[in-house]
């Protein structure tokens, strides 16, 4: 049987060709679209009290900000 051989390495070289045709397109075009897709699908980590590294992130600057603003108003 040659002749299913030759035929799926025909089919396995179109496809990579595709591909490479496919990556072509989104570098010269879309590659803000491709970050994006990218960031949406990530998964947070999440520590063993169920709050993710963003979320402590985000309070600790809130704390950070709220003592800078206390100090403001006792320094006037």
């Amino acid at each position: 049987m040659p002749g299913i051989a030759s035929d799926f390495e025909k089919r396995f070289r179109a496809g990579a060709e595709q591909q490479i045709v496919d990556d072509l397109l989104i570098l010269l075009g879309q590659g803000h679209q491709l970050m994006r897709e990218r960031e949406d699908s990530m998964r947070e980590r999440v520590d063993s009290a169920g709050y993710s590294r963003r979320r402590w992130r985000c309070a600790r600057k809130t704390r950070r900000s709220a003592r800078r603003w206390r100090r403001s108003l006792k320094e006037r």
